[in-house]
């Protein structure tokens, strides 16, 4: 992600949230310019009602809270930016984002939406936006809506629905109702993702892929859920899955493993990705992949 930004803005200024050591090491001797590391305990120290929210929910969930008060943290008591966007880790630029920022230079809240297919609808009851690509100027209004959010969270932020509540994600559908000058990101080369590449017309210049659900297992070995994917959708995903897998790899490290290991479990969702040098092969057939999985757990390959 980081590699991706500089490659199509090089004067950007990157704030990353380091939620533990190993991650801090790893951003302080990247060769990203402009790289700004804010602390886990930076954030913590300054909103001391953390410590309740740590206590009663999952590491994971904890960090979903963390979401709207890093964005609070950065323009509105560190006074960093006249203008923030959020985007997740796991989404790579292909392209240069310029259109989208130019499609709302006027908006004060800006939200990704998840443009699921008809067939994915029922998925809306986690949200009809994500929380991939967030902007935020330093408004009035974007204050009240990030302190708004940033209260809800604390209170509730867990990995289950619960009425119009889902994480820090669902939150999100209030927007446009509680607050003024939101905007929803019509471009749809910004947002591709696993539940709507279906969806996407190939002849336009991607901009950013969000690469929800892929997880390495192995330099060579990697899975990814992709619903309702036809074979003419998962061939032209390839290309960008490649540059996806070869920006991962060129920053391996080692990773655990286990049976209990959610991240990897077969779905009939499930697509493998194998990769011998420059060749990229993609298994889909649910046959297949119970086959290749039942193979690795025999010659008990852990990472």
């Amino acid at each position: 992600m980081l590699k991706s930004i500089e490659k199509h803005d090089k004067n950007s200024l990157k704030y990353v949230l380091s939620l533990d050591h190993k991650t801090e090491n790893f951003l302080d001797h990247t060769d990203v310019s402009g790289l700004k590391i804010i602390k886990i305990n930076e954030l913590e120290e300054s909103f001391p009602n953390l410590q309740i929210a740590k206590k009663n929910r999952s590491k994971v969930e904890y960090y979903w809270t963390l979401t709207p008060l890093v964005l609070y943290y950065i323009i509105f008591k560190k006074h960093f930016c006249s203008s923030l966007t959020y985007l997740d880790a796991d989404q790579l630029f292909f392209s240069s984002p310029d259109i989208v920022f130019n499609e709302f230079k006027n908006a004060d809240i800006v939200i990704m939406p998840h443009r699921f297919p008809k067939q994915l609808k029922y998925l809306e009851n986690h949200g009809i936006y994500n929380v991939s690509w967030l902007t935020f100027n330093n408004s009035d209004n974007s204050k009240r809506c990030l302190k708004w959010w940033s209260e809800a969270c604390i209170e509730w932020c867990y990995g289950r629905v619960e009425g119009n509540k889902y994480g820090d994600q669902k939150y999100l559908d209030q927007f446009p109702k509680l607050f003024k000058n939101v905007h929803i990101i019509k471009n749809e080369a910004c947002g591709l993702a696993p539940w709507n590449i279906s969806e996407y017309d190939y002849r336009e210049n991607l901009i950013l892929f969000h690469y929800q659900s892929l997880r390495r297992v192995t330099d060579w070995l990697y899975t990814i859920s992709l619903p309702s994917t036809n074979k003419s959708a998962l061939n032209k995903i390839k290309p960008y899955l490649k540059q996806v897998i070869e920006a991962l790899n060129s920053n391996s490290q080692e990773i655990s493993i286990s049976d209990s290991d959610k991240s990897i479990l077969m779905g009939e969702d499930s697509t493998v990705i194998i990769k011998f040098s420059n060749l990229i092969i993609f298994l889909k057939r649910r046959w297949l992949v119970k086959i290749f999985f039942g193979i690795i757990k025999k010659i008990r390959i852990f990472i």
